[in-house]
């Protein structure tokens, strides 16, 4: 075997290992999550006076006369993501065919 092909043998063993270490460690915290779930605190009950209905909040009176000026912005930013996304698919593209 070459030099070459030893080091990507050995880059892709670490990235094996480091996937492991990213599960285990995901396991280790929803396993302490069920453990502070099931803990001794009682809840403090809340009272019936104090549960509110939710009331619609209006929107600010700038929001309303500048509406054209938003979906302007966000038009201008979805198509400034789609130009990065386009280019970056395309450089990722050309670099497999060399």
């Amino acid at each position: 075997m070459n030099d070459n092909s030893s080091s990507t043998i050995s880059y892709r063993d670490f990235r094996v290992f480091a996937l492991l270490g990213v599960l285990l460690f995901f396991l280790f915290l929803s396993l302490g999550a069920n453990v502070l779930q099931t803990s001794s605190l009682d809840a403090t009950p809340t009272p019936e006076s104090a549960l509110v209905s939710p009331t619609v909040t209006p929107l600010p009176p700038e929001y309303l006369d500048n509406y054209a000026q938003t979906t302007g912005i966000i038009l201008a930013t979805a198509v400034i993501v789609l130009i990065v996304v386009g280019s970056v698919l395309y450089g990722l593209l050309s670099n497999k065919k060399r």
